[in-house]
């Protein structure tokens, strides 16, 4: 335990670390050997522990106490043992007076490590073989004993008044505090229990505000109606109100109190050793360790589908452009029409008639997954969603599904709504495939099932949070050791208008269908949907595995409102709670996190709530870090619900998306709406404001200028109470080493036939196609002249270097030679970071110093703030400037299952790569290196090339001699080969590239009707009622089902004895 306590602490800037240890580590006890030994150990450590804070590596004067027996408390002996101590060792029972009398005095002596006796002074050195000291021997102070009893006497008293004064004034203001709620409420004081919750007395958000007002103006104090949220009851609101207004209150109720005179010198203080200064230099103190990273998990696969964006490049475009994605429900849901209106006066009315919608829900690829076509019809299209997305955020980590075959891969997903169900339901289905087709935990368990994943499946529901805490729930499971890798994420549909009927009646909704968080005129959210994933590792097997790395996660937390206003309140202190517990366990302090994804559902108190719980955490981390928060407004608040809507149990899982993606693009997405800052928002001399336009993401710097890594935390808080906050951390790789030049390199496709081969190949297409991307300042407010640009650098370069050589700008000579200006290292160092983080370049002082004049490096700078520009442009998502073919070729080889419709070829650059696809999708497929096959019609004459010792001969020289074309020739025609062969040195990096492309054909509700009769318009023929799913998929084949009446006219002229015959012809 002393050891962990240590490790723990070893950071920590203590005042003290002391361990209780026994008389018994000295003297000895029989039959205590293993006592003696452990209470020894814990003396030695406190001598090393004093070497290690001599030496700077630890905090804090270190003591080891060797307590004898003491009266009354600790381990008790009995009347006989007491008296056998007595007469042989001459130890007597220690007072707690006189036990914190030598704890004081021993905190100030120099040595570790004291013992602590009381008794027979010469029995007692007798048996400790000491001699007693001449000054003693001569006569002891025991007056300074005396004084030291009544000084700790007095000392008691005085803290015991002090704290009965305090209990009075609480009372006194619990008791007004009644006062102003009873004539709110209209009801007797006596009715309201001071530590029942408010909500229980008929408070609303209305009154609420009412309510705090009125004690603003009681106290004379500004109380944000927020603050109930997380003070719920008068009891605890009395308690913060002496807390946090202590002065205010003491001025108003002290002197109606009779009190004491109260002796307020703190008697410990003159026993306490003097605090050590805290560290003027990196020198002088320990290094405050903040990686974790045995326990750092890397996200390495990503999947969105959200409103208007079919995958994370679109949506990454939209919320860089700042755009509003929310639209009227699309008739092909609900006719909003039929059920817009007043849930007040109707209750099958709802009063929005907007949300977020995605595209093609009701699509799916069935015979991919080897499902039917009719238990596809009966699958909620969220399975349907989370199953494709899964593949997807696999292939994007540059894997084959059936590489996690048998694995312990867990799969963990956040899901709430059952609209499909309703619609089945309402059509009468009722069969085995309904009940596991919208059944939420197969959710999870189909995946699992269908990839052969043998981790834990999980499917989620704690309402808006269940997707961050599916995170959460993942990132423990790799931990904790039972899963190697996780797949979390969340989905929501809306397919029925029975849901926002339901939710309209909570009074959650906004009537304008926007999501105006942190604004003024903030009445609610809109509703939105869509689905995500991601793919989880932990970062050092991702690391050694060369995976891509989005981002890692450094810590998460979980935790209950408990008792709120209300059961669908928000607790601004377990809100706190949460975001500290979460940054505790990432080993970070509040000052080096430069953005937060907000819940910021849009209500007017809610999110204010959320806003006091962060600065409350914030406050406790930099208390428990011995911190100050030194720099105002550092860190950006958003929430990605102005763009796209509330998603509920996907809500995180978009917010996460959207975090990561902005730390690939290095830019921070505007939060949408905001005309006026709630006025129950109190920003000012706080870390945080409301990053309100898109906007550089630039990082922070630490005392030293040391670059600090970009740092997030993603909150989700479901309406029931369960909170969940993600904290997560960039990732740059240091070692990447990217493959280029013109080295042939094989580039292979496959599919499941030759439409989705085709497909395939136009999305590669479109995906080395530059699009064009909204820049941080648009292009015609950047400085295009370059003779402008010219002048504009030299004038901040001026203005920095003026501030670090302490001169005036007349006094420098931009086309002096650079030796000549008087810098050394540091001030070199300064420049550097400051032209590196304005300027988006690599600087270093070496190669700074190398050029002739600082007209040199202002030329160096336009032309790399023009290259910039022109490049700005056509940034997207997937479009990485170092993207190699290489990187590109390795994916496509190892991470895509090989599929029976196949196509390679041996290309040198991207361009001729897209250029030939494009042929192809053209119908060409005579082109040189170009090969392209079906392994049924071509495996089983391929496959006797390879046959026996000769073939398997064969193959490995083929594959040692990197004949590309051959290798390209045998896979297309169905041969198996192991593609890690071609790399047996350096394996290339994988790279997120575009995914499988789904065939997207209808699958819905069947709509019961009567059969069709014969001569009566048909959807498909007169001689067809309907196409039988389930025989056509066993058969290979459509099969059709016809029902006859006897009173169809087919059978009028066709009887024989009044009985109907089919005609032959």
């Amino acid at each position: 335990g002393t050891v962990y306590l240590d490790d723990v602490t070893s950071t920590e800037p203590l005042d003290f670390f002391v361990v209780f240890s026994s008389v018994a580590a000295v003297i000895g006890n029989v039959g205590q050997c293993d006592y003696a030994y452990a209470n020894s150990f814990m003396d030695n450590f406190a001598l090393w522990r004093s070497g290690l804070r001599a030496s700077q590596k630890r905090f804090g004067k270190t003591l080891s106490i060797n307590w004898g027996l003491w009266e009354g408390v600790g381990m008790h002996v009995d009347e006989q043992t007491k008296k056998l101590l007595a007469k042989t060792v001459g130890m007597h029972a220690l007072s707690p007076v006189a036990g914190w009398d030598a704890f004081l005095k021993g905190l100030a002596i120099e040595p570790s490590q004291f013992i602590v006796l009381s008794g027979q002074r010469q029995k007692l050195n007798k048996s400790l073989g000491l001699e007693e000291p001449q000054h003693v021997k001569t006569g002891r102070d025991a007056s300074q004993h005396r004084h030291t009893e009544k000084a700790i006497e007095h000392r008691i008293e005085s803290e015991i008044k002090i704290k009965n004064l305090g209990e009075v004034i609480e009372r006194r203001i619990e008791s007004d505090i009644k006062n102003i709620a009873s004539a709110l409420l209209k009801i007797n004081p006596q009715q309201l229990e001071v530590s029942e919750n408010l909500g229980y007395f008929g408070f609303d958000s209305i009154s609420l505000k009412e309510f705090a007002d009125k004690i603003s103006d009681a106290f004379r104090i500004e109380m944000s109606p927020s603050v109930f949220f997380a003070y719920s009851s008068i009891q605890s609101l009395s308690a913060y109100l002496l807390e946090e207004f202590g002065e205010e209150m003491e001025g108003l109720y002290v002197t109606e109190i009779e009190t004491p005179a109260i002796d307020k010198q703190v008697f410990v203080n003159d026993y306490l050793p003097p605090k050590e200064p805290r560290a003027l230099g990196s020198s002088c103190q320990p290094s405050i360790v903040t990686e974790r990273d045995s326990d750092a998990i890397a996200i390495i696969g990503a999947h969105g589908v959200f409103p208007d964006s079919k995958d994370l490049s679109a949506f990454w475009h939209h919320l860089e452009a700042g755009d509003d994605l929310i639209t009227e429900v699309p008739i092909e849901r609900w006719d909003w029409r039929e059920y817009y209106g007043d849930p007040i006066q109707d209750k099958k009315k709802t009063n929005s008639k907007w949300g977020g919608f995605i595209p093609d829900v009701d699509k799916f690829d069935p015979l991919f997954f080897k499902l039917s076509p009719h238990e596809a019809e009966m699958m909620d299209p969220q399975h349907r969603l989370f199953l494709e997305a899964v593949w997807k955020t696999i292939e994007d980590a540059g894997y084959r599904a059936s590489q996690f075959s048998g694995k312990a891969v867990g799969v963990f997903v956040g899901v709430q709504f059952n609209d499909y169900q309703q619609l089945l339901a309402s059509q009468g289905e009722v069969n085995a495939h309904v009940a596991t087709g919208n059944s939420h935990a197969m959710i999870a368990n189909r995946v699992s099932f269908l990839l052969n994943l043998r981790g834990p499946s999980e499917s989620i529901d704690t309402a808006c949070s269940s997707s961050l805490i599916s995170v959460h729930q993942a990132v423990n499971s790799i931990r904790r050791g039972e899963s190697e890798l996780a797949i979390a994420g969340g989905v929501s549909l809306m397919l029925s208008p029975d849901t926002m009927i339901g939710v309209s009646h909570l009074g959650v909704l906004s009537k304008e269908g926007r999501c105006k968080t942190f604004d003024k005129s903030a009445n609610g959210y809109v509703k939105g949907e869509g689905v995500g994933t991601v793919l989880l590792k932990p970062l050092n097997k991702a690391i050694a595995d060369n995976d891509n790395i989005y981002a890692v996660i450094k810590g998460t937390a979980v935790n209950h409102g408990g008792k709120a206003n209300s059961l669908t309140a928000p607790n601004s202190e377990a809100q706190a709670a949460l975001l500290t517990t979460a940054y505790l366990e990432a080993g970070i302090t509040p000052d080096t996190v430069s953005y937060l994804e907000m819940h910021g559902t849009g209500t007017e108190l809610g999110d204010p709530a959320e806003v006091e719980g962060i600065k409350m955490a914030f406050r406790k981390l930099a208390n428990k870090n011995k911190r100050t928060i030194r720099q105002s407004h550092y860190c950006g608040l958003g929430s990605i619900k102005t763009n796209i809507g509330h998603l509920e149990p996907a809500a995180g899982i978009a917010g996460l998306l959207k975090v990561i993606l902005a730390m690939r693009h290095l830019k921070l997405p505007k939060t949408l709406h905001l005309q006026t800052l709630n006025p129950y928002i109190e920003l000012k001399d706080t870390p945080f404001y409301v990053v309100d336009k898109t906007q550089a993401w630039d990082r922070l710097r630490d005392e030293e200028d040391h670059s600090i890594p970009r740092r997030a935390g993603i909150s989700s808080f479901g309406f029931g109470g369960a909170n969940a906050h993600l904290v997560i951390e960039e990732y740059e790789n240091p070692e990447r080493v990217v493959i280029s030049g013109q080295t042939p390199q094989l580039f292979v496709l496959s599919a499941k036939n030759d439409e989705r081969l085709q497909a395939y190949a136009k999305e590669i297409i479109d995906f080395l196609t530059p699009l064009s991307s909204t820049n941080v300042a648009k292009p015609q407010e950047k400085v295009a002249d370059e003779s402008e640009l010219l002048r504009s650098i030299q004038q901040d370069l001026l203005k920095v270097a003026s501030e670090i050589l302490k001169v005036s700008f007349d006094e420098i000579d931009l086309d002096e030679a650079f030796s000549e200006y008087g810098f050394d290292t540091v001030s070199l160092t300064s420049l550097c970071h400051q032209l590196n983080d304005k300027y988006s370049v690599s600087l270093t002082p070496a190669l700074l110093s190398e050029y002739s004049s600082l007209a040199a490096v202002v030329q160096y700078l336009c032309d790399q703030s023009q290259a910039q520009l022109k490049t700005e442009s056509t940034t997207t998502f997937n479009r990485q400037a170092n993207l190699s073919l290489a990187e590109m070729a390795y994916t496509l080889l190892v991470g895509r299952e090989a599929m029976e419709e196949r196509l390679a070829m041996v290309v040198t650059n991207l361009d001729e790569m897209k250029a030939k696809l494009t042929q192809y999708i053209q119908g060409q497929t005579e082109l040189e290196n170009f090969y392209r096959g079906n392994i049924k019609n071509n495996k089983a004459q391929s496959e006797l090339l390879i046959e026996g010792e000769a073939g398997k001969a064969f193959l490995k020289v083929v594959i040692e001699r990197k004949e590309l074309t051959k290798l390209a020739q045998l896979w297309v025609s169905g041969i198996n080969i192991d593609w890690l062969l071609l790399y047996p040195n350096h394996r290339p990096q994988r790279v997120s590239l575009p995914t499988y492309p789904f065939a997207r054909e209808r699958y819905w509700v069947p709509i019961q009707s009567q059969p069709v009769r014969f001569g009566k318009k048909s959807g498909l023929h007169p001689l067809i009622d309907q196409i039988i799913p389930k025989l056509s998929l066993l058969n290979q084949g459509l099969v059709f089902q016809k029902t006859f009446q006897k009173t169809d006219s087919l059978f009028k002229d066709h009887q024989i004895g009044h009985q109907p015959i089919l005609a032959g012809v």
